[in-house]
C-alpha cells in the first residue's frame, strides 16, 4: 500500500499533462500511486499518460467512460480506487515543487493535522508568472465561509482520520468538500511556502463571476442549509473579499 494517492482528473490535457506527471514523479517522497482519470479526451491525453504508465507502474490510467463535464466525477472515480493513507490532488495542467509532499506530510505529522494546503504561484498559459497565493496558517469552517483558502492542487488529507468522502457534484465542488470536512471542527494547516504552480487561462468557469456566484449560492443555500438572507450575504461577502484573491506578480521585484 503506497503512502500517498495522487488524484489527477484529465480532459484534453495533451499539451500539459506530461509536465504535471513529471512533477509528481520528481517528488522526494517516492512512495505514491498516481491515479489519472481521463474524462473522454478527444486529443492525445490518453496516449501521453499511457506512455508514462508503461514506464512506471505507480501510474494508473482510468476512464470515466463518458464525458462528465467537470473534475468531480473523475476525482471521485480515483478516490474509489485509492488505497493510500494520504490523498493529494493535482490537475493535469498544474505542477508541484519537488519537496511539496515531503514538507506537507512532515508538517502534518508534527501538528497532528488531518488536512493541509500550501501557497502556490499563478502562471498564464505560456508559463509566465502573473500572481501568487498564500493561505492562512490555520483555517476552519468559519473562515472558509469568507473565502476558499485551499488551492485544490495543494491539498493533502489523512484518509485514516477523514475517510475518502466524494466531491459533491456541483459547481466549485472542491470548496463544497472543504466545508464538509471542516463542519465538525477540523482545522486546516496552511504551510507558508509556495510549493505548487497553478495555471490559469483554460478555466473559463473561474472567470465567469456570475456563474461562480450561482455556484456559491447553491453551496450556501442547499448544501450548508443557510437561509436565503444569510446565503445572499455570504455570496456578497465572498465576492468583495475575494475580488483580488491572487497577489499580482511584480517582475521588477524578482
Amino acid at each position: 500500500m503506497p503512502l500517498v494517492s495522487v488524484v489527477m482528473p484529465a480532459f484534453n490535457a495533451e499539451a500539459t499533462i506530461a509536465q504535471s506527471i513529471e512533477s509528481v514523479l520528481s517528488q522526494t517522497v517516492q512512495d505514491f500511486e498516481l491515479i489519472v482519470v481521463d474524462d473522454m479526451s478527444s486529443d492525445g491525453t490518453v496516449d501521453v499518460v499511457g506512455r508514462h504508465a508503461e514506464r512506471d507502474p505507480r501510474i494508473r490510467l482510468l476512464s470515466t467512460g463518458s464525458n462528465s463535464g467537470g473534475p468531480a466525477v473523475p476525482r471521485n472515480l480515483a478516490l474509489a480506487e485509492a488505497s493510500s493513507r494520504y490523498v493529494a490532488f493535482l490537475d493535469a495542467d498544474d505542477l508541484w515543487s519537488p519537496r511539496k509532499t515531503e514538507l506537507q506530510l512532515s508538517a502534518m505529522d508534527k501538528a497532528g493535522a488531518a488536512i493541509s494546503c500550501t501557497g502556490f504561484d499563478v502562471v498564464d498559459t505560456g508559463g509566465d508568472k502573473i500572481g501568487a497565493f498564500m493561505p492562512p496558517a490555520s483555517a476552519d469552517y468559519a473562515s472558509l465561509l469568507k473565502g476558499n483558502s485551499i488551492g485544490c492542487l495543494t491539498a493533502i488529507y489523512d484518509a485514516e482520520k477523514l475517510g475518502r468522502p466524494p466531491f459533491p457534484i456541483c459547481g466549485h465542488e472542491d470548496y463544497a468538500l472543504w466545508l464538509e470536512l471542516t463542519r465538525d471542527g477540523t482545522r486546516i494547516l496552511g504551510l507558508q511556502q509556495k510549493l505548487a504552480t497553478y495555471r490559469v487561462g483554460a478555466r473559463s468557469v473561474s472567470s465567469d463571476k456570475m456563474k461562480v456566484l450561482r455556484f456559491f449560492w447553491h453551496i450556501y443555500r442547499h448544501r450548508e442549509g443557510f437561509g436565503a438572507l444569510r446565503s445572499a450575504y455570504l455570496c456578497g461577502r465572498y465576492a468583495v473579499l475575494n475580488r483580488a484573491k491572487y497577489a499580482r506578480y511584480d517582475a521588477s521585484s524578482s
